[in-house]
């Protein structure tokens, strides 16, 4: 089962980006289940395999998605703004939340839109 959907290439926001569904759920990645991750610099992995496992938000049952991610390592930065080479990547487990749900626990960083690994044919 397919569970994203891909941003339509004009809206610049959104390109090359896509958010995780199960059937008419929309859901998004919030700081408070992903604490170790700066979700707004995850990659999904190329052909993500999700598995969907059942949790709680503030005692109400639902379904949360957990896939893999590749987060880029931030080791050797220190204050540099710009430096030359490429950023090692390390892959993690992420977890989503269905998106009706999000800011009902600590406040955090929020996305639905997550950047994807792409293939060139």
């Amino acid at each position: 089962m397919q569970l994203y959907c891909e941003a339509n290439p004009l809206v610049a926001e959104d390109c090359g980006k896509i958010a995780i569904m199960r059937g008419p759920i929309m859901y998004c990645v919030e700081a408070e289940d992903n604490a170790d991750l700066h979700i707004f610099d995850m990659t999904v992995v190329r052909n993500p395999q999700y598995e969907q496992k059942l949790g709680d938000i503030n005692g109400m049952p639902m379904m949360f998605v957990q896939g893999e991610a590749a987060v880029r390592s931030t080791d050797g930065w220190a204050d540099d703004l710009y430096r030359s080479g490429s950023s090692k990547f390390t892959k993690v487990s992420f977890t989503a939340i269905p998106y009706f749900a999000w800011a009902n626990r600590e406040a955090g960083d929020m996305s639905v839109w997550l950047k994807k690994e792409i293939v060139i044919p």
